[in-house]
């Protein structure tokens, strides 16, 4: 018992702990509050000196100067700093006597002409930090040194034929630096005049300036070459002669964020970054620089496939008929293959009134299986061509050209699966693969819209640019398919061979679809002829005729079920 009681004797005093420890905890915050801890010194980190700079005659006027200290905030340091004065001049400029009693003071006497440094000296408890000012004394104060010209500029600069603009841009030479800017109340001057040179004029810094871009059309290379790059300062003259290779219809762009330098003939260097040069520009005045299509109607005018409607007039927004869509389809055919398409027989029957170059065109496109008409008879010369139909044309082209059709893609667009287009859906793929179109939106093709003569541009631009990145095969140019006939012999053999009822049905499903869609790859046979028969030689002539009348009975089925005429 006696044990246990011994164990619960320390008890008492822990309580009485624990109720005094809030006391002591309250008592150390009002010491605290009444008798705060000290602050630390500010830590010294500069000085400096009022006035800052001395400029005066030899006078003997005395000049009163003051030092201040601040620490790395910026607060100035006000006591607790030491301060120690000098100076260093030529011919002994004046003299300097601290104030006994402040040390943050000095005066200055000047005496003699000279310039020097006046400079004061702080001391902290643990730092030391120093500054000074300069003294000129019955000799002037000399001029501050210019500040640098910019190394580089901007440049943007286009005439009628011509454009070059770069992101930096300077002419260098020993004495002075220039970056095409021109001076304040002053204009850039461009010659309009010349169809073969960028001629630029301007004054900067004074001077006068001229920049001139002399380049030519290399038939042979199919390029726009700069003979020379000529620069006049004055009455200096100087040439360069940059490489810049201009495919036709094409810009020449640098190499990306790369600097690089042209030297001239003697002393100043060109330097660039990021240089676009545009040469053998075609000016229209309704089509600008600025609308999306002008690059792509600039690179198509050197290959004659699309010319301008007039001169100086290209109808961006003009609709295309089938007619202008054969020569154009033609001749990037032509243009691609360097070989003449060959023209065939068609069984069109509305092309004759047609200008000899159109139907020439019609029965091309025709051989090459890039479209068998409206109708079995009818090609529609005057019906404008929408997206969807353009896209089947060029989907044959590529055939045509190639050997056979571009892989399909997946497309992003969600109108082009109306039942009354779905024969479009597998051509858009294969031009989207391409990348001859990205659509009219993210998510839309615009297939029932018409096709415009800009975005024609666009496709045939877009068009050659795929095929030039894929091989093309040297297989012979087309032979003409000759019209079908009908055999009339009355003897049994030989008997012209039917189509199956497959290839009829396919034939004619064709055909429908020609009616509101570009045409398929294979041309249709002729509304009255069937195509050339082969019996075998133990059928009966019996037999074949029976055989014959069961064909034009499913070919004219289909046509009253197509509305096709008998």
């Amino acid at each position: 018992m006696d044990q246990e009681i011994s164990r619960f004797k320390p008890l008492p005093a822990l309580l009485v702990l624990l109720l005094l420890l809030p006391i002591l905890v309250a008592s150390v915050k009002i010491v605290q509050r009444f008798f705060p801890k000290a602050a630390e010194a500010p830590q010294l980190a500069s000085v400096r000196i009022h006035p800052g700079e001395i400029v005066a005659s030899p006078s003997g006027q005395p000049m009163y100067l003051s030092a201040q200290s601040f620490d790395s905030a910026g607060n100035p340091i006000p006591s607790d700093i030491t301060y120690i004065w000098g100076i260093s001049s030529t011919n002994s400029v004046g003299n300097l006597i601290p104030d006994p009693n402040n040390t943050k003071l000095a005066t200055f006497i000047p005496r003699n002409i000279g310039y020097g440094d006046l400079w004061v000296k702080a001391l902290g408890s643990s730092f030391t930090t120093i500054a000074s000012i300069p003294l000129y004394i019955g000799v002037p104060k000399p001029e501050p040194s210019p500040t640098p010209g910019l190394l580089f500029g901007p440049i943007d600069w286009m005439s009628r034929t011509s454009w070059l603009k770069a992101e930096q841009f300077s002419i260098r030479y020993p004495d002075q630096n220039f970056i095409g800017k021109p001076d304040p109340n002053t204009t850039i001057s461009i010659n309009l005049s010349s169809p073969s040179t960028l001629e630029v004029a301007w004054t900067e810094k004074g001077e006068s300036l001229k920049l001139s871009v002399f380049y030519h059309f290399d038939k042979e290379r199919f390029i726009n070459q700069v003979d020379k790059l000529t620069v006049t300062r004055g009455s200096s003259f100087n040439s360069f002669l940059p490489n810049w290779p201009a495919k036709a219809g094409y810009p020449y762009i640098s190499e990306k964020d790369k600097l690089i330098t042209v030297s001239s003939d003697t002393e100043p260097l060109i330097s660039y970054r990021n240089l676009y040069w545009h040469p053998g520009i075609y000016p229209f005045t309704d089509l600008s620089p600025a609308q999306w299509s002008w690059k792509h109607v600039q690179k198509i005018l050197p290959t004659s496939i699309m010319p301008p409607v007039f001169d100086g007039l290209f109808a961006p927004a003009q609709e295309i008929a089938r007619s202008d869509m054969a020569l154009f389809l033609v001749r990037t055919y032509e243009y691609i293959t360097q070989k003449k398409a060959v023209a065939a027989n068609t069984p069109f029957t509305d092309i004759g009134s047609l200008s000899p170059e159109i139907q020439d065109a019609v029965k091309k496109i025709y051989g090459l299986k890039i479209t068998a008409g409206t109708s079995v008879t009818t090609y529609s010369p005057e019906i404008k061509v929408n997206r969807a139909q353009m896209a089947t044309f060029l989907s044959n082209l590529y055939k045509a050209v190639t050997g056979d059709f571009a892989p399909e893609v997946p497309v992003p667009f969600t109108d082009i699966y109306n039942e009354d287009i779905k024969w479009a859906q597998k051509p858009i793929a294969r031009i989207y693969g391409l990348k001859v179109t990205a659509g009219i939106s993210p998510t839309e093709f615009g297939p029932y819209l018409i096709t415009t003569r800009e975005q024609m541009a666009t496709f045939i631009m877009n068009f050659i640019e795929a095929t030039s990145r894929v091989s093309i095969p040297p297989f012979p140019s087309p032979s003409p398919s000759p019209l079908p006939t009908t055999t009339t012999s009355p003897n049994p053999s030989p008997l012209p061979s039917p189509p199956s009822v497959t290839q009829t049905i396919q034939t004619f499903s064709q055909l429908a679809n020609e009616l509101v869609s570009p045409p398929p790859s294979t041309p249709s046979p002729s509304p009255n002829s069937l195509p050339p028969i082969t019996i075998p030689p133990e059928a009966s002539s019996a037999q074949a005729n029976i055989f014959i009348q069961i064909i034009n009975l499913i070919q004219n089925f289909f046509r009253q079920i197509l509305g096709l005429p008998q």
